[in-house]
This record gives C-alpha cells, structure tokens and sequence, in this order.
C-alpha cells in the first residue's frame, strides 16, 4: 500500500473513531437534559427495545457488566449497531405494547 493509501486508510478509522465518539456524546448530553445521572459507578446498565415484534424489552446489567459498542457507517448514515453487553446475571423484562 503506498503513503496516500496509508493515510487515507488512518484517516478514515480516525474518522469513525470521532463519529462514535459525537454519537455517545449526543445520546449523554440527551439523557442529561432528563436528568438521569449515567455514571456507570451508581447506575446499572440498562438497554430497552420499544416494539420489537409487539414488546417492550429492558436488559438490565449490573454497574460492573462489560459494554462495548460498534457503529456501522455507509458515508454519512449509520446504518447499523451492535451492543454486546457481558454480566454475570443480566434480567430480562418483556411487556406487550
């Protein structure tokens, strides 16, 4: 690969790098104006999923369960996201919509 397909290619990871970054600062800042404290030291983790397939799923983690998170991005569209959420005991609430 030559320097300009080198750059190219950091500058592109480094872009998606501060993609993720400005998408986790905008759903924080998001949650902040409602007042919810998010620090991961006093909170579990919890992740809902409103309709699927006529639910409402929560998962809730403990505050020590291991978060990571992947963004799919087509250009300027995310298109796509993966969270993966490891925990000793995560629970599981379904209710009909």
């Amino acid at each position: 690969m030559d320097t300009l397909g080198l750059i190219s290619y950091y500058l592109n990871n480094i872009a998606i790098a501060i993609g993720i970054i400005s998408i986790c600062y905008v759903l924080w800042i998001r949650n902040k104006d409602y007042g919810e404290n998010l620090t991961m030291e006093e909170n579990p983790i919890t992740i809902t999923i409103d309709n699927y397939c006529g639910q409402k799923i929560t998962f809730t983690a403990s505050k020590d369960a291991r978060v990571e998170t992947l963004v799919s991005i087509d250009g300027a569209k995310v298109v796509g996201f993966d969270i993966d959420v490891r925990d000793d005991d995560i629970l599981i609430e379904k209710e009909d919509i």
